[in-house]
């Protein structure tokens, strides 16, 4: 046989992965002109590039301003790493009548503020009637008597919350920053919810040092107010898909309310990607024009608090590119740590919200920081104070405590919820943690730790936490040295009961929920003390946890033996799948990978609702935002099925308020719950084997790249 000659392979050919993002979604070929490419100037569409930069490598030198300016600015771009680009008949004209029309169905209504309390999460109803708004309700006099109806007022923090914000302040603030219309919706979500996001103990709108910060800032810089109308635009398209995904839920199906809110979900996206497209364009045009002579201290603080609201920003998605904007308000931190310059707000308040995320991300993610061992020792100090404690406490960032009886100055740390002796366990949690092993010295240490931090109070450390008539922070205490705690702290209840039994302290609540947490977590995981969830060591620490939310969440009264026996159907009755399903071993163990797990739970089917009205009574605010960790690490050890609807009920609440990291949160907590429930039929013997013990571990992940945070 003769040999033929081999056909030749076709070349193959190159393609360009620079193009826009418009031209990538509709999969056409870009040309990649500057500024805007041929067919985005064609169709007068928006044309962004996605350019990834990457971190220099660490210099044994310190670099200049000017170079971690340049280095930390050019990483914000890889913020559209999960955009899908804009549409190009999509305009941002305010002159566009169809536009107009779409973006005003997000517009709050202020004028009804005062004559509903839909806002208030309670057992009344599930449905949000305001999908533009964190929950802050109105006050509701229902069990005033004969007390002062004034005096309970001016101790009531809703009510006083909602009071310090009109739509007259925010069309102020509009017009001196020069934004238009549609502007001024996304500017009110992060007043009104992504403020109260990052700073839920904050006890006004538009006067807290979080909020005047970012307001003062955004004046002088284009990029951060973008940023700040970006996550704003964020929070709303969150919130109209939760809008959505209740109403289909309900079984109701009602077209034109759908054909609206899918019109919000679209609008919302589409300016989110707006607004940070115009954020970056910002940020290279200082970039083209710096120069080392310019005084860069205005360019330097606005940057920073950038960095950290994309990082917050990006945090609840499951990856990590929040990372890349922490590692560049690290690297803005070091300048200012090595310079001469003032010790402002803007810097106190970038370094708390710069600590909460490294604390964050540390106990949820571990491996997860900017910093390394020596600098995780140095950069969050014990005690935790980011400036002169006088400055702190007059913007109200820290207040003081006591412990041991001893007055404690600024023990108490407002944006953390906490006291320096818990950061201080974290601290060691954290840096444990990042050991590949614990040694028990370590964990001994750390129960010592715990135990001091549980000694410490504000006004009562016991659980439910309420406050009695007879202490001076109670409204209606009679004695000479009343005292008024800050307004966030306390928990009013608008309950039937007498007006001396509806106060608690939220502060203490707060403080002693996260220390035993840490309890919990150090106890049961694998990196420390590895013991079974379901121990009664480690249940009758679950129980402690559950009786702290009474005050918040309790069951109902006079429930009926049906009604228990449906929850306990409903949380732990058997998931029973065949054999056939499953591979044994031969010591007749079922030990699967997480595939395997899942494929599992799909055969098992979706679980049925369950309508918490029926069986709780609650009362829930924003301020639920202070302990989504907890949630996390409680209902990892639930097995009580009581104690499982509670946890479920507070993530599903926290879900509504608007806190995209819910849903993580509850798929994750609800997929350890059915993996425990799950049998296997072995057949004709009629025998049922259990899952391997394994998954348990795999709970704690150090794989994990998001944390509970927005």
């Amino acid at each position: 046989m003769s040999d033929q000659p081999k056909p030749k392979k076709a070349k193959r050919q190159q393609y360009s992965r620079n193009g826009c993002l418009a031209c990538k979604k509709r999969k056409v070929k870009c040309d990649e002109g500057l500024p805007a490419c041929g067919r985005c100037t064609r169709l007068d569409a928006e044309c962004t590039y996605y350019r990834v930069f990457k971190f220099q490598a660490a210099k044994e030198e310190p670099e200049t301003v000017s170079e971690g300016l340049t280095n930390l600015l050019s990483n914000q771009e890889l913020l559209f790493g999960d955009i899908v680009g804009l549409n190009e008949n999509f305009l941002f004209d305010d002159s566009t009548s169809h536009v107009n029309d779409n973006i005003q169905l997000l517009l709050p209504d202020f004028d009804s503020l005062s004559n509903k309390n839909a806002n208030l999460i309670t057992n009344q109803s599930d449905t949000v009637t305001d999908s533009s708004s964190v929950y802050i309700p109105q006050f509701s006099p229902t069990a005033i008597n004969f007390y002062d109806n004034d005096t309970l007022q001016r101790y009531d923090y809703l009510l006083n919350l909602s009071k310090s914000l009109n739509e007259f302040e925010i069309n102020n603030i509009a017009d001196n920053l020069k934004i238009n219309f549609s502007e001024t919706i996304h500017l009110q979500s992060f007043v009104k919810n992504v403020h109260l996001v990052l700073f839920p103990l904050a006890t006004s709108y538009l006067k807290s040092p979080f909020i005047t910060t970012f307001l003062k800032e955004s004046t002088q810089s284009t990029y951060l107010l973008n940023a700040m109308l970006a996550s704003g635009a964020r929070f709303l398209f969150e919130k109209a898909k939760i809008d959505k995904e209740l109403h289909l839920k309900s079984g109701k199906v009602d077209k034109t309310f759908l054909e609206g809110v899918d019109s919000q979900i679209e609008l919302n996206d589409k300016y989110r990607v707006h607004y940070l497209s115009n954020c970056f364009n910002s940020l290279k045009l200082i970039l083209d024009n710096l120069d080392e002579s310019n005084d860069l201290s205005n360019n330097v603080e606005s940057a920073l608090l950038t960095s950290l609201l994309l990082t917050a920003d990006l945090s609840s998605n499951r990856d990590d590119k929040w990372l890349l904007h922490l590692h560049g308000a690290k690297q803005f931190l070091s300048k200012y740590n090595s310079s001469n310059f003032e010790t402002s707000l803007p810097l106190v308040l970038s370094r708390y919200l710069f600590s909460s995320l490294e604390i964050s991300s540390g106990m949820a993610t571990g491996s997860q920081s900017s910093l390394d061992l020596m600098e995780f020792q140095t950069w969050i100090p014990i005690p935790l104070n980011h400036g002169p404690l006088d400055m702190l406490a007059k913007f109200g960032l820290v207040i003081d405590g006591k412990i041991d009886g001893e007055h404690l100055e600024g023990g108490y740390k407002m944006y953390f919820g906490f006291s320096d002796h818990v950061i201080e366990t974290i601290k060691c949690v954290i840096f444990a943690k990042k050991k590949k092993i614990v040694e028990p010295d370590v964990i001994v240490n750390i129960f010592k730790l715990i135990d001091k931090a549980k000694q410490f109070q504000i006004i009562n450390n016991v659980s439910p936490f309420m406050i009695p008539v007879t202490n001076k922070y109670h409204p209606l205490y009679q004695g000479y040295d009343k005292v008024q705690l800050v307004l966030s702290g306390y928990y009013h209840l608008n309950s039937s009961k007498d007006e001396t039994q509806n106060w608690y302290s939220f502060f203490d609540f707060l403080q002693i929920l996260r220390i035993d947490c840490i309890y919990l977590y150090v106890l049961t995981s694998d990196k420390f003390v590895c013991c079974e969830y379901d121990s009664g060591m480690v249940q009758k620490l679950v129980k402690k946890c559950i009786q702290s939310f009474s005050f918040l969440i309790s069951l109902n009264d006079n429930m009926s033996q049906q009604q228990f026996e449906e929850l306990q159907k409903h949380y732990n009755e058997e998931l029973v799948v065949n054999q056939k399903d499953v591979k044994l071993s031969k010591d007749s163990k079922v030990d699967l990978d997480d595939t395997g797990l899942d494929k599992l739970l799909v055969k098992v089917g979706k679980l049925p609702d369950i309508d918490f009205n029926d069986y709780l009574q609650y009362q829930i605010d924003h301020r639920i935002c202070m302990f989504q960790w907890c949630l996390l690490i409680i209902g990892y050890c639930c097995v009580d099925y009581k104690d499982k609807l509670i946890v479920d009920c507070l993530m599903n609440k926290l879900w509504l308020v608007g806190i995209k990291s819910a849903k993580i949160i509850i798929e994750k907590v609800t997929r350890i719950w059915n993996l425990r429930r799950l049998k296997v039929n072995c057949g004709y013997l009629g025998n049922k084997v259990s899952l391997d013990r394994g998954f348990n571990g795999r709970f704690f992940v150090e794989s994990d790249s998001y944390f509970p945070f927005t």
